[in-house]
């Protein structure tokens, strides 16, 4: 399988950080495409099972409105935009539409229900599509599902300190630890970028040759620093 995901860097939920363009939104994904990029998405299933993009499941951060987006349907999110942006919430089947192949793909499964009905939906959304993508998630059993699928495309273990308060402790121990990812051996792992140093993601990379990428970097010091310790990263704002 192809190592594309180390041969130039990602932007992080499209390139946003240009004049005029929201985060992960239709303008974000024609600027990454311009620019010859691959570009990272998150995904989430709507509530008629549409695989939409977003962040958050909240639309209040970006959108400023106090509204749970996996609870709407894909033609109320079609209705719902952005400050900055023309179009509405995209579903993934719009944007391998737009796509086509151009550049490569990283997808972000938001993995927060009790099933696994958005991976199933979001594998069937990716049946037949000829472009470069690659899947991630910060939760082990989400590729431990996916890698018993026998998929054609590279599976990345996100990991890091995870300092959100909502999530439990003992799962941020998990998830930093890195327990799993010898057994898991995943195609690479995304691991914060200023905790790149600590010993179990150098381990993953000098004992088990796991790639290792990098995120969320955005200056030239924490590309300086991340690149002694990883071989691509997630980025923000830098110029390529």
């Amino acid at each position: 399988m192809s190592q594309w995901f180390l041969d130039y860097p990602i932007c992080h939920r499209g390139a946003h950080w240009f004049a005029g363009i929201d985060e992960n939104s239709y303008e974000s994904f024609e600027k990454a495409i311009s620019l010859g990029l691959p570009f990272e998405i998150d995904v989430h299933l709507s509530r008629d099972g549409e695989v939409f993009i977003h962040h958050d499941t909240s639309f209040e951060r970006v959108g400023r409105r106090k509204i749970d987006l996996t609870q709407r349907s894909s033609e109320e999110l079609f209705d719902l935009r952005t400050p900055q942006s023309n179009y509405g919430v995209m579903l993934l089947k719009d944007l391998l539409i737009l796509l086509k192949g151009q550049v490569p793909l990283v997808i972000e499964i938001k993995h927060n229900r009790k099933d696994y009905l958005l991976e199933e939906r979001l594998l069937e959304t990716l049946e037949g599509y000829k472009g470069e993508y690659a899947l991630q998630c910060f939760h082990p059993f989400v590729i431990k599902y996916l890698k018993e699928k026998k998929l054609n495309c590279p599976l990345g273990l996100l990991a890091g300190p995870l300092k959100e308060e909502s999530i439990h402790y003992f799962f941020k121990v998990f998830v930093k630890s890195l327990c799993m990812a010898p057994k898991l051996a995943p195609d690479y792992i995304g691991y914060q970028w200023d905790c790149l140093a600590l010993r179990a993601p150098k381990r993953m990379r000098e004992h088990f040759d796991i790639p290792l990428i990098g995120w969320t970097v955005k200056d030239q010091d924490a590309y300086d620093f991340t690149m002694r310790f990883a071989d691509n990263i997630i980025f923000e704002n830098l110029k390529f």
